[in-house]
């Protein structure tokens, strides 16, 4: 089965909230090429070693300043956690839009 969730509600509260969904899309497309065989700037970024799937979405969030839409302003390396947090906070949603945090489940 597949969870989708993200940060809509608050996305669609107002423009300047769009304007960071635009912002961390465009920290995600400059990104589009980099390779790591290992420890990322991503990881350097966080300030730990480890997979750096979810450290790459706060990365992007972090560039963007848009560090409060990303798990509550908190870090997470965690997909688990960030799928509850979303989850618990009612802004998981079945049809995702551009700028929300898509999870799957396999």
């Amino acid at each position: 089965s597949r969870y989708y969730g993200g940060t809509r509600a608050a996305a669609e509260a107002n423009m300047a909230s769009r304007n960071n969904a635009e912002q961390v899309l465009k920290w995600a497309r400059s990104q589009l090429n980099y390779h790591s065989s290992g420890y990322s700037k991503f990881n350097e970024a966080y300030g730990m070693a480890g997979a750096w799937c979810v450290m790459f979405v706060w990365w992007c969030f972090h560039q963007a300043g848009a560090d409060s839409l990303f798990f509550g302003g908190n870090k997470s390396a965690s997909s688990g956690q960030l799928l509850k947090y979303y989850k618990d906070n009612g802004q998981l949603v079945n049809d995702p839009k551009k700028g929300d945090i898509v999870f799957f489940h396999f």
